[in-house]
Order: structure tokens, then C-alpha cells, then sequence
């Protein structure tokens, strides 16, 4: 299998024009594999980069809380890997920018 990197990146297609977030990641895309409830063996993706997302770009109170949920899990991976790495200042800014949404 060939490797295959993609940059996905979140758009919305919300009034008064298309727009694309300021959050970029940059994917691995996995061999075919089986996946709960599937009917077939699909592609998967690996996440590259690891950075948080400024919470003050999304509109929390129009999210489900399966989507809340999958952003703190995120910024919980993203200070998990990356705040071990880091210290002082640049640690706190961190942990601010990976405080849960609500």
C-alpha cells in the first residue's frame, strides 16, 4: 500500500460565505480495516500533528455532546503527548489551551 498524507482541514459551509477554520492536522491514511458496524473494510486516519484547537473559533453551544466529547479527548491527547515536552510558560499556555469545553 502506498502512503498517503492529507491535510484535512475543517470547512463550513455557513452564510455569508464559505469558510475553513484556522485548525489544520495533518493525517495518516491507514490500510483498509474493519470497523464496528461496518459493512466492509475502510481507510482509516492517523493523526500527525498534534496541536490544540482555539476553542474561541467554535461555537460550543451548537455542538453535540459526542462532538464536545471528541474535543476534550483531543486536547486531552494533545497535553498528554506534547506536555511532557514543554515547561515553564509554554506548559501553562498548554493546559489553558487544553481546558475542556463545556
Amino acid at each position: 500500500m502506498r502512503t498517503i498524507l492529507d491535510d484535512l482541514e475543517p470547512k463550513t459551509a455557513d452564510w455569508p460565505a464559505p469558510t475553513a477554520s484556522a485548525s489544520r492536522t495533518c493525517k495518516y491514511v491507514t490500510a483498509p480495516a474493519e470497523i464496528p458496524g461496518g459493512e466492509r473494510p475502510m481507510l482509516g486516519f492517523e493523526t500527525l500533528t498534534l496541536a490544540p484547537i482555539d476553542r474561541r473559533l467554535v461555537q460550543v453551544d451548537i455542538l453535540t455532546a459526542e462532538e464536545r466529547d471528541q474535543l476534550n479527548a483531543y486536547h486531552a491527547r494533545v497535553l498528554a503527548e506534547i506536555g511532557p515536552l514543554v515547561e515553564g510558560d509554554v506548559r501553562a499556555w498548554l493546559e489553558g489551551a487544553c481546558g475542556g469545553c463545556d
